[in-house]
């Protein structure tokens, strides 16, 4: 039974000189509320994102949570992951500064009245809304019972594999079941109606787009979220004309982040000048939707450009090409398990961190996989055979036309997502190639 005590953890960090002693009292508290069945509330990625993005996760709360039940203290924890987005987020451009290298200013009752001044003085709906979605909650005992015998059955080499003796297969139970509440928070979070616009316009590359275009990609977009898996925070099956409201509703949230021409037949908008980093926070919002279609295309992509004339790769050819990839994104996303899109997670299926054993090369196929299914199913690819190579013939025939982008505008919009990536790690890593030379 959960008693009317509530605990909430931010993101205090126990680093410093009292850590030791920090860390062992927030334990003992901790444990003390989880034997009286007590609610706890914390952030396992630390804090709030600046990117958009899922944040890799922090283990040290969630492990003062499972080592009380792995030293039979504490019967069982039920952990319900919840997915927290907002429309309009205050921060962005501030968000933007400690990206690019400026430090992190510091919380302070003068600075929570200025903003609360701020938020007082703004229409109701400058921010639009928030969306909160509660994924399924599961047994902490029982993910640590399977994810247990799974990984004594899987391996030789962990036949005696004991989280409660052991500290590190601790840590590796720990690392697999903080991936898994990302994961979950992933699987339910909500696409909104600010991250199609602001994907719609950041995927146009510098050009303007009309009004009636807007409207139409953004309703494009809304289908391809769901077909892909994804939630949406506002409209599922509303009609084109909905969907205009909803598109101006963003636009309003995006405020200064879009530019407006008018006196033409019909608005034009484009990124503000300046404001493409920042309006990436809200692209960052639905790119995990199509994380493993974009990687795929991204590698075709490859594969043409190294060799123009070839009209067909087969799968093998290109899965080393798919998981380099992915091992470049890992820290940048929470890779699904899962075998389709709408299928559960699983324990033994999680990607991200972990070492890239037999586990995430299980992960990795049934992802790829997954990926091509969808990809057939918009007529970006098609295969030769029942051998299953992929035919490059439609691309080959768009590139003699000008270009990739006159194949396949769902082929266009995902190389779009994963290729600032891609640049931006190069640029990184000092690499003087181009996208397309990879």
């Amino acid at each position: 039974m959960l008693s009317n005590s509530y605990m909430r953890c931010g993101g205090r960090s126990f680093s410093g000189e009292d850590s030791e002693l920090y860390t062992t009292v927030v334990a003992a508290y901790l444990e003390g509320l989880l034997c009286r069945g007590a609610n706890v509330k914390f952030f396992s990625e630390g804090g709030r994102s600046r990117s958009g993005k899922l944040l890799q996760p922090k283990i040290g709360l969630l492990g003062m949570v499972v080592d009380p039940i792995l030293r039979g203290i504490v019967e069982d924890a039920y952990i319900v992951p919840v997915s927290i987005y907002y429309d309009g987020v205050m921060e962005t451009e501030s968000y933007v500064r400690e990206l690019l290298g400026s430090a992190k200013r510091k919380e302070s009752l003068i600075g929570v009245l200025g903003q609360g001044k701020h938020l007082l003085a703004m229409p109701r709906s400058r921010y639009g809304n928030i969306h909160v979605r509660f994924a399924p909650g599961f047994s902490a005992r029982s993910y640590i019972e399977n994810y247990t015998a799974l990984q004594r059955q899987s391996s030789v080499h962990r036949a005696n594999f004991d989280p409660q003796s052991s500290a590190s297969e601790k840590g590796i139970l720990l690392k697999a079941l903080a991936y898994h509440v990302l994961e979950e928070i992933n699987r339910v979070s909500s696409v909104t109606p600010t991250a199609l616009v602001g994907t719609v316009l950041l995927c146009t590359q510098g050009r303007g787009i009309g009004r009636r275009a807007l409207i139409s990609k953004v309703e494009w977009l809304r289908g391809e979220v769901v077909r892909s898996g994804g939630h949406m925070s506002r409209f599922y099956d509303f009609p084109g004309e909905l969907t205009a409201e909803v598109v101006d509703s963003a636009l309003g949230v995006l405020g200064n982040l879009v530019q407006t021409f008018t006196g033409l037949v019909e608005p034009v908008y484009c990124v503000a000048p300046g404001m493409s980093f920042e309006l990436s926070y809200y692209r960052n919002l639905c790119v995990h939707v199509f994380i493993h279609q974009a990687i795929v295309t991204a590698v075709l992509h490859r594969a043409v450009q190294r060799q123009p004339n070839v009209r067909r790769v087969e799968r093998t050819s290109i899965m080393s090409d798919v998981r380099f990839l992915s091992r470049l994104l890992k820290r940048e996303f929470v890779f699904s398990g899962a075998a389709t899109p709408n299928s559960s997670v699983r324990p033994q299926a999680v990607a991200g961190e972990q070492h890239w054993g037999q586990e995430n090369s299980t992960a990795l196929m049934r992802n790829f996989e997954s990926a091509l299914e969808l990809l057939v199913s918009e007529g970006v690819i098609e295969f030769c055979d029942e051998g299953g190579a992929i035919s490059l013939e439609q691309y080959c025939q768009a590139q003699d036309m000008g270009g990739y982008d006159h194949w396949n505008k769902h082929f266009t919009f995902l190389c779009s997502l994963v290729w600032p990536l891609i640049d931006a790690w190069l640029r990184h890593h000092f690499c003087i190639y181009s996208v397309t030379a990879l």
